[in-house]
């Protein structure tokens, strides 16, 4: 008896690591989560722990009010962990509201430094965001702006042609005077279920693709530099 019970335990875990195995993930946002964080110097990173956030600088009570409701959405899509305002706690994440650009080359006004201790995750950040009074794109730009928080990482410049996204450096292209897209909602959700990592090993393994022309990208990239210098 002791024999057969200890035999369908092994088929149950046998099975159970076949079907993880074989699990098929859908390209939407897989192919795109794979692509972020199979850069050498952008992984994709994220927060391992609940988000304490605290207000600094020159807010106003509906500039409060506007995050209380981008701090709640984000709540709502980030399964593994807890977003919201700090109480007792010592906040992890600051916004402060100014009036004049941190840095004069930041058009945008917005300048966001995330720490972390290791490759794992985010420990703390603070996010300087320009005052609403003076920045007529700051209640559509407050989800964009705190989600780039959520989420460390970019689009390689290597592939042309990327969509609209916070994940996209390329300044007409990055979303930071608009609200979150679903395909963004998307890979923000997905990073925060609590099974994250072992699909993220799947997802390496089905889009490799995606991986390979990145190398290749970077191979060629890499000749033509060297070739131009070989020619001067």
């Amino acid at each position: 008896m002791k024999k057969l019970c200890y035999a369908l335990l092994f088929l149950l875990i046998a099975f159970k690591s076949f079907s993880q195995e074989t699990e098929k993930l859908p390209k939407e946002p897989w192919e795109e989560i794979v692509e972020i964080n199979g850069q050498r110097y952008s992984l994709l990173k994220k927060w391992n722990s609940d988000i304490k956030v605290q207000l600094e600088g020159n807010y106003t009570t509906t500039d409060s009010l506007n995050i209380t409701k981008v701090l709640a959405k984000l709540n709502a899509i980030t399964e593994s962990i807890n977003i919201g305002f700090s109480k007792d706690e010592i906040a992890n994440l600051k916004i402060s509201f100014i009036d004049a650009n941190v840095n004069e080359r930041d058009k945008y006004g917005e300048m966001l430094r995330m720490f972390s201790k290791d490759q794992k995750g985010f420990t703390k950040g603070k996010l300087y965001i320009y005052s609403s009074k003076s920045n007529p794109n700051f209640n559509n730009s407050l989800e964009s702006t705190i989600s780039k928080a959520l989420v460390g990482g970019f689009f390689s410049p290597l592939f042309q042609n990327k969509r609209n996204s916070i994940f996209n450096r390329a300044v007409n292209y990055n979303n930071s005077k608009v609200p979150l897209n679903a395909k963004d909602i998307a890979i923000i959700k997905e990073a925060y279920k609590p099974d994250f990592e072992k699909k993220l090993q799947i997802a390496n393994k089905q889009f490799k693709h995606i991986l390979d022309d990145l190398y290749t990208k970077k191979v060629k990239a890499r000749d033509r530099i060297y070739g131009g210098l070989q020619t001067l």
